[in-house]
């Protein structure tokens, strides 16, 4: 696979077009003309051990020439299949999205190389994206620290970070949303079988009766989502005891159980009050 992210990008950026010029992939990527060329030539060291090459027309751009139809298809299986993130980096908006998920998800410090890497932006670029993140988790109550020669991370309650992380990492396009998983969605939560979370969601509900609505149960299992991929990064809750329905948090423990050994994780008591706080704002139920 490539070397680095931002090869990974040009590769894809050039596949999109019959043409692109070094100049807009310069301006897209905010680095010389110079770099691009550097970079299309390591890129070209990849491809040319998988069925293609990117060449450059006069006057027209950069194009890719396949030389191997099955070997280029293959190649594009793998580099699928590698791929850490599907999360779209196309606008700003994006770019701030993904590098606050990042910090958010990371226990130790992330360097900022490693962030315009994997974001493939400038420094000043960076830098302003920072002063916009500053300011989304000042109102969760979360620091941000810079350290000189280790980088940046932001520290703070465990549910602090998940609000965070509902309100400004995970997508809500409607239509999308209700219908299914998206890509990105599944991408967010690797290693965590959303399907299966649906599957015992429903049943749960169905068993018991309880009617509630599209849009309500695709947020039970996306807080059930970020509860598992936490808690198996050993990130747990710590809420206060609250009093508790009977017959609702009879409803978690049953949930807890079947994550518990499906996951081979433990749930402990202030999850299973932050799983059932949910169900009962998702559900309508009375506490």
């Amino acid at each position: 696979m490539f070397q680095y992210g931002r090869l990974n990008e040009i590769f894809h950026y050039i596949r999109k077009h019959d043409y692109i010029s070094s100049e807009r992939l310069a301006s897209r990527f905010d680095v010389t003309d110079r770099t691009i060329r550097n970079d299309i030539q390591e890129v070209n060291l990849v491809l040319s051990e998988n069925g293609a090459v990117i060449k450059l027309k006069r006057k027209f751009g950069y194009y890719i020439e396949i030389t191997d139809d099955d070997l280029f298809e293959k190649f594009l299986e793998d580099l699928e299949n590698n791929m850490k993130s599907d999360m779209e980096l196309e606008t700003s908006k994006d770019r701030i999205r993904y590098i606050l998920r990042l910090l958010l998800e990371a226990d130790e410090y992330i360097s900022l190389n490693e962030i315009m890497d994997k974001v493939y932006i400038s420094k000043n670029t960076l830098n302003n994206y920072i002063k916009t993140i500053k300011k989304v988790v000042e109102k969760y109550h979360l620091e941000y620290i810079s350290k000189p020669n280790a980088g940046i991370k932001l520290i703070g309650l465990e549910d602090d970070k998940r609000e965070c992380i509902m309100d400004h990492v995970i997508t809500y396009d409607f239509d999308n949303y209700i219908t299914g998983f998206t890509r990105e969605e599944r991408a967010l939560f690797q290693g965590i079988d959303l399907d299966y979370l649906k599957k015992i969601v429903l049943s749960q509900l169905d068993r018991r009766n309880i009617e509630t609505s599209d849009y309500n149960i695709k947020n039970l299992i996306i807080h059930l989502a970020l509860m598992i991929s936490r808690v198996k990064n050993n990130n747990y809750i710590n809420l206060l005891d609250i009093e508790t329905d009977y017959s609702i948090m009879g409803i978690v423990e049953s949930l807890c159980k079947e994550i518990e050994e499906y996951y081979d994780i433990v749930v402990s008591k202030g999850e299973k009050i932050y799983i059932y706080l949910h169900f009962v704002a998702n559900t309508h139920m009375e506490a």
